[in-house]
């Protein structure tokens, strides 16, 4: 009975010795899904300056060609690129015109531009500006454009838009190939208006005077 039962408990000691070497490991936690689709949105939602993400563009086309008493042409190019980043507001912008009358130039302008906007509250913002013009038979050869101001915005709903802005300026200004750039200090005001017709239609207008 002794060999017996000695025999039955030894069974039982190396099954259960076999049971523990056969078990298999426990496997790591896998990552959740949500967790990576978060990290991935939030990636996605920061968008870098020197990639087209979180920037919208629209551009322009004017195209003219008359014959009869009177031939004339007129090309005219412009696009613009904006983003939006919470309290910055950026546009960069350039254009290019021309214009013949009977086969002769009388206009070659082109320029690019850039402006920053910071709202520092929800009725007042600061506003930026750097641009370059260069035309060759307007009453200046070339000229850089620099100024700081303060913007109001007079009306923002879905539909309408109008801000005023105003502060100090300098401007560089060439009148003639060769010659030096004449510095001038003036005061800006600009009024921008854009009235949103529908998604595919609208209607903009932006005046600035020097004084």
């Amino acid at each position: 009975l002794k060999l017996v039962e000695n025999l039955r408990q030894k069974s039982q000691q190396s099954e259960t010795t076999i049971a523990k070497q056969e078990s298999p490991k426990a496997a790591p936690k896998p990552v959740s899904e949500p967790a990576q689709m978060e990290d991935a949105k939030i990636t996605k939602d920061q968008p870098g300056y020197f990639t087209l993400n979180g920037w919208d563009g629209e551009a322009e086309l004017n195209i003219l060609h008359s014959t009869g008493n009177t031939r004339q042409q007129s090309f005219g190019l412009g696009g613009k690129m904006i983003r939006e980043a919470d309290k910055f507001h950026h546009t960069i912008a350039a254009f290019f015109d021309l214009n013949k009358n009977a086969d002769i130039k009388d206009k070659q302008k082109w320029g690019l531009s850039y402006k920053l906007d910071y709202d520092f509250s929800e009725k007042m913002y600061i506003t930026s500006f750097l641009g370059y013009e260069n035309d060759q038979y307007g009453a200046f050869r070339e000229r850089i454009t620099t100024l700081v101001g303060i913007g109001y915005p007079v009306i923002a709903t879905d539909s309408y838009s109008w801000k005023l802005e105003g502060g100090p300026s300098i401007l560089f200004t060439k009148e003639l190939p060769g010659e030096k750039y004449n510095r001038s200090f003036n005061a800006f005001a600009s009024s921008i208006f854009k009235w949103k017709i529908n998604d595919r239609s609208s209607i903009k207008n932006t005046s600035t005077i020097y004084f």
